[in-house]
């Protein structure tokens, strides 16, 4: 009897809430297939997001990062004190936020 993980019960609910489920000659493979790419989409890394209550806040000025508050996230910068809108012309302080991230770099290669 094989007991699943919860990581692979992740990839399982996220196949069965993205794709129909059909009667289809090789309905198995490509359930198999989309599970394995979503499992090796988790151990690739994904981005850490750090808790700004916890006072993890970022060490480098001006680079920008993705912010979270309760209402949205959204693309701003550190300016050494507070995040700040990077969407903003006039450059407004980003409202209680909760939690920020690295952007993941893009790779050509990938």
């Amino acid at each position: 009897m094989q007991i699943k993980t919860r990581l692979e019960e992740m990839a399982e609910k996220y196949y069965y809430k993205t794709y129909p489920v059909t009667l289809n000659v090789g309905e198995e493979e490509r359930k198999k297939e989309v599970t394995d790419i979503f499992l090796a989409g988790l151990k690739a890394g994904r981005p850490q997001w750090h808790k700004v209550a916890d006072e993890d806040l970022p060490t480098v000025v001006g680079r920008r990062f993705l912010v979270s508050n309760r209402y949205c996230t959204m693309i701003g910068y550190w300016n050494g004190k507070t995040f700040v809108s990077a969407a903003d012309e006039d450059v407004s302080e980003i409202a209680s936020p909760i939690a920020w991230c690295e952007i993941p770099k893009f790779n050509s290669e990938d």
